[in-house]
Order: C-alpha cells, then sequence, then structure tokens
C-alpha cells in the first residue's frame, strides 16, 4: 500500500496482566493446595503487566504509522488526536494510564471512563442492563450449548484435565457436596455447570471444565507475572503450558465465539469503533486519529467472531488473546481519492511475556494482518474499502443490544484509577 496512507487507526486492546480475578478464600475452593499471594487485589493490574504494557507502547508509539499519527514534527505529543476510553475496572483503567504515560512520559494524558458505573455497557452490553429481547433466550441457548459442547471438550482435552486434576490434588469437601458429590473428590468429579446470576446476564462455567479454564488463565499469568519460576507450584513447563492454552482457547471459544453469543455481545462496540473508524459517531474523540478501548478479551472475541476475523499467534493457541494483545482496524487513504479498511491483531510475544528484561527481547511484537469475509460467498480479502466495511458491520450487528445514547453517557476524564 505505498501510494496508501494512514488517516487513523481504532484499537480494541485487552489490559495487561493482572492477578487471578479469585479471591483466595475461592481458590481455596478448588484445591488444598497453598495458593501463590500477589502483590495487588484480584483482578488488578499488576506493576509487572504495566511494565509490559509500556515496554510495548514506548516502542509501538516510535513507529509508523503510530509515530506520524501521535507527534508532530518536532516530537511533541498531538494531545489532540488521542482518545483512549477504559471499561470501569481497574486492571483496564490502570492499563489505559499506562498506555498513555508511554506515549507520553512527560505530560499526562486523560483517558475516559464512564462515571458512578458497575459496569460499562459499551463493554458489556447484556450485563449493563441492555439487549433484553436476546437475554430471554441465553440461558436455555447456553445450558444447551455446555451439554453438547463440553463432553465433546472433555473427551478431546481429557489428557490435559487429567493433568489439572493431578495437580490440585483433593477437592475440599464443601466443594464437593455443592456438586453433589460425596466428600473426598476430584476435579473430575465436578460436572459441566452454568452459572447465571445478576438476573441472568452474567454468564460464568463451573464445574470441571470451567474450573481448568479459569486456571489455565491463572497460570499463564503467573507465567508473564514471575519468569523467574514456574507456574502451577513448579510444575507447568512452557511445553505443558502449550498445550493447555489449546484446551483453555477451545473451551473459552465454544461460547464467547459462539454465532448469536458473540453478535450480541459485540455490537455495541464494534458499531462504536466502526463509527469512530468514519468520524460519524457522537463522542468527543471521533476527529482523533489515535482511538483506543481498552476492555477485556471477551470484547475482542466476540467482535472477532462477528466480522469473522482469525489468527494464529506462534506459541498460543489458535485466536488467543494475550494480555495487551489488539485488534487493530486501520484508516488508509490516497490523493487520488479512495479509502480502504485493514485489520490487524498486535500482540506480545511469548519471550517478551516471560522475559526478565522484556525491553531487550527481539522481536518486541508480533503483528499478523487478518482476512475480512466480504461476502456471503465467504470470498477473503485483507482490505476492503470504507463502504464494504461500514455495510458489513450494519449487517451483522443486533440493533437491540446497543445501549441507549444519552450524550457522552458521563464519560470523564483522568489520568489514574480512582476507586
Amino acid at each position: 500500500m505505498s501510494d496508501w496512507q494512514v488517516k487513523k487507526v481504532v484499537i480494541l486492546m485487552r489490559h495487561g496482566v493482572r492477578a487471578p480475578n479469585q479471591t483466595m478464600e475461592q481458590l481455596s475452593a478448588w484445591s488444598k493446595r497453598t495458593w501463590p499471594v500477589w502483590s495487588v487485589s484480584p483482578g488488578n493490574l499488576t506493576e509487572r503487566g504495566r511494565e509490559l504494557l509500556l515496554t510495548l507502547w514506548r516502542r509501538l508509539a516510535q513507529e509508523e504509522p503510530y509515530r506520524n499519527i501521535l507527534f508532530d514534527g518536532k516530537g511533541r505529543v498531538k494531545e489532540d488526536d488521542i482518545y483512549v476510553h477504559a471499561d470501569v475496572d481497574e486492571r483496564t483503567q490502570s492499563s489505559a494510564a499506562a498506555l498513555l504515560d508511554a506515549i507520553s512520559p512527560q505530560k499526562k494524558l486523560g483517558y475516559y471512563v464512564l462515571e458512578g458505573k458497575e459496569r460499562d455497557p459499551l463493554y458489556h452490553p447484556i450485563q449493563g442492563d441492555v439487549c433484553h429481547a436476546s437475554r430471554e433466550k441465553d440461558e436455555a441457548e447456553i445450558v444447551e450449548l455446555v451439554e453438547t459442547t463440553f463432553s465433546v471438550l472433555a473427551e478431546k482435552y481429557s489428557e490435559q484435565l487429567y493433568f489439572v486434576n493431578n495437580l490440585l490434588g483433593p477437592i475440599p469437601d464443601d466443594t464437593c457436596r455443592t456438586y453433589g458429590v460425596d466428600s473426598s473428590c476430584q476435579l473430575l468429579d465436578l460436572t459441566p455447570r452454568v452459572n447465571f446470576s445478576n438476573s441472568g446476564r452474567t454468564v460464568s462455567l463451573r464445574g470441571a471444565l470451567g474450573i481448568k479454564a479459569t486456571l489455565i488463565q491463572n497460570w499463564l499469568l503467573e507465567y508473564a507475572e514471575w519468569p523467574d519460576r514456574l507456574p502451577g507450584w513448579g510444575r507447568i513447563t512452557p511445553e505443558i503450558l502449550s498445550g493447555l492454552l489449546i484446551a483453555r482457547a477451545d473451551i473459552f471459544n465454544c461460547i464467547n465465539r459462539e454465532n448469536r453469543y458473540a453478535r450480541d455481545r459485540g455490537s455495541a462496540i464494534l458499531l462504536e469503533m466502526m463509527q469512530a473508524l468514519m468520524g460519524t459517531g457522537e463522542r468527543a474523540g471521533n476527529s482523533a486519529k489515535f482511538i483506543v478501548y481498552v476492555g477485556h478479551d471477551t470484547n475482542i472475541a466476540h467482535i472477532s467472531q462477528t466480522l469473522g476475523l482469525n489468527w494464529d499467534l506462534k506459541g498460543f493457541a489458535f485466536n488467543d488473546i494475550p494480555p495487551a494483545g489488539l485488534l487493530q482496524f486501520t484508516l488508509w487513504e490516497r490523493a487520488s481519492g479512495g479509502q480502504k479498511v485493514t485489520a490487524d491483531f498486535i500482540s506480545q510475544p511469548m519471550s517478551v511475556l516471560r522475559s526478565r528484561e522484556p525491553d531487550r527481547v527481539s522481536p518486541y511484537v508480533s503483528i499478523i494482518p487478518l482476512e475480512f469475509s466480504t461476502n456471503q460467498n465467504a470470498q477473503r480479502a485483507f482490505a476492503v474499502s470504507l463502504e464494504t466495511f461500514e455495510r458489513s458491520v450494519l449487517q451483522c450487528i443486533n440493533s437491540e443490544c446497543l445501549p441507549v445514547r444519552d450524550g457522552a453517557r458521563a464519560l470523564v476524564k483522568r489520568t489514574s484509577f480512582t476507586s
């Protein structure tokens, strides 16, 4: 695309390395072993996670197309061309702050966040109390999906399941009784189930496969957090972790990349990103050239499935989304006329996540160009016209799952997380 110039990038980024979401009490319900102690509260970004984010964006910001977008000819930050919107969680807000600190270490830049809400419906439309029509069908369909799919996955990944079962050892008696099993049970004895909370809006997987998937993600976080030791009480080698990540990705994707589930939960943020790319939305950041939404792996999975985007990142599972991984849409234009959109998945390699000196590792980033599905005949293309991109988005979103627009939705600008 030598005759094309980048006009704008719109990014959806997962937060960086965090502590497990579970409290020590919750983890202790899954094993009698002593769990590692983290330096931050459950679910929060760690200092190591911040370090890795700084490493990534200090270097990316100095490369094209970012450098030309972010800085003027004298190297000064073009603040008006930067817009960052974070979900309300500490880990997303702190990740947004780290990204901006990497770009502008001398001058504090602010990110936007929804004030006074436990959930931002842009990132969690169903948890955020929209998408009512779809929610009525969710529970029965998800239960059916679990019943039909999880037995297949349990057999497919029986080797990994037995490994986790043996690693955890005996399950505490109270947990066994919760699942209607006699005391002295094992992970394998806990049948798969789905838990619905928050009036059915929050879905979580329970039982052997659900616990296994959660723990594998936690062990990846351990792997990145403490480069000088192996996760899983020193038992999970890189080779074992690779197999576990493949199993976890399949469990994660069987729910989060199910077509309707993904469409309903991804419609709001996908429409917002399309409008940001086109400059047609209601946000103050529509005129910016560097627009970032900081959310979760689920958000990236939902909109990737909705658009038919896939990637294979070396060292991870197919369609895996490592901490600080991001999906990027780039708008290109040329002086003779015409605009095109490309998509990339960008992530730090496993070697960076694992390094004691991540800023010294080369290559420091993996960039994977993605193919769009351009029509009903499933033709694929690495670039599509802006009109085709708009049409594809509008055709695949669910209009019933879009938050009600109320101006700026009480977005406030911050430079750091405030509880």
